[in-house]
């Protein structure tokens, strides 16, 4: 009778820690995720080959650049032919590669690229689904070169800034120059600005009302030479003036003195006609103005636009994208000095 009892104890402990491993088993399961890993799909050659050509074009080659040439060898059956394509001198290769693998991503994809030729000819091999899909060589051709301008920007509104937002705008990566109204306030700025290797451009107008920068038309010709003599000196880092030749200081005999002054001093000038401007308060239609300005200036002309700090903010984005594709963004004396 004591064994009987035994044996029916022990089938009670053993269905007892059953139960208590199948409860403990369900909360493990309800607090567990499992987090299954999709099996690589790989990707089509056309797939590949439009990423690749998206990539090409967004850095401004011409279709005339990227040309297909027929595969005959029997050892790889997914490639039928490969691309040979020709690379302007101002844009390197490396950057195109690495645009190339930014656009396919990462997923079913593998990526081999071989430098052919030291700072030369590359080699590109794209596989997916352990097939090779896609196959390219990059070539630089000193006879090809995007079409695409310069432009030079001023903005025309750091001297009303705050204090804060004057640091903002220099410390911004771009290049451009900041044009400043002669008065004590903006001499004292030079440092500054050119610290952050950014340009001074001076505005020659009627609007400076410190004393010993001030112009009239109607001042005598001894008040002009000493004015403009004290703008030459406090401005010694300025890389070229701009005349406001809307001004009624231009169309009084005072712009033949002034003009003399600068010429002596073998200082480049430019009329503020010579800039162009966005004329719009709407976001949209100012993105819309700087693209037509930017694009207008293809086919390697010279162009300077004056832009307000709030302007050049909001166009940044706009910038890269056209450095991109072989748009130059300069300091506009390099502009005079190629004139």
């Amino acid at each position: 009778m004591k064994i009987f009892s035994d044996k029916k104890k022990l089938i009670q402990i053993l269905f007892g820690l059953a139960f208590i491993f199948l409860i403990a088993n369900l909360i493990v399961n309800k607090l567990t995720h499992y987090h299954y890993t999709p099996i690589e799909k790989a990707r089509s050659s056309n797939y590949i080959n439009s990423k690749f050509l998206d990539a090409l074009h967004s850095y401004g080659l011409e279709n005339s650049w990227i040309k297909k040439e027929r595969r005959y060898r029997k050892d790889d059956d997914s490639l039928n032919y490969k691309y040979k394509v020709e690379v302007p001198k101002d844009l390197p290769i490396a950057l195109l590669l690495d645009e190339i693998e930014d656009s396919l991503g990462v997923n079913g994809i593998a990526i081999r690229t071989k430098e052919l030729e030291f700072g030369g000819a590359n080699l590109l091999k794209v596989y997916s689904g352990d097939n090779i899909k896609l196959q390219a060589e990059f070539n630089y051709n000193e006879n090809i070169e995007r079409d695409a301008g310069t432009v030079g920007i001023i903005v025309n509104d750091a001297d009303q800034l705050s204090s804060e937002n004057f640091q903002k705008l220099i410390k911004l990566p771009e290049r451009f120059a900041v044009l400043l109204l002669p008065s004590k306030k903006t001499a004292g700025l030079q440092e500054q600005i050119t610290s952050a290797q950014k340009e001074i451009c001076v505005l020659i107008s009627d609007e400076t009302t410190d004393l010993d920068y001030k112009m009239k038309a109607g001042f005598s010709a001894d008040r002009i030479r000493n004015s403009i003599s004290a703008i030459i000196s406090a401005y010694s880092k300025a890389a070229f003036f701009v005349i406001d030749n809307k001004s009624g200081l231009y169309f009084s005999p005072a712009m033949k003195i002034i003009k003399n002054f600068l010429d002596k001093g073998k200082i480049k000038y430019i009329m503020l006609s010579d800039c162009s401007f966005l004329n719009s308060s709407d976001a949209n239609e100012i993105k819309n103005q700087f693209e037509d300005f930017v694009v207008k200036s293809g086919s390697n002309t010279k162009s300077i636009l004056s832009l307000t700090t709030d302007e050049l903010n909001s166009q940044i984005l706009e910038l890269i994208k056209f450095r991109k594709i072989g748009y130059s963004f300069v300091r506009p004396s390099v502009l005079l000095q190629a004139n």
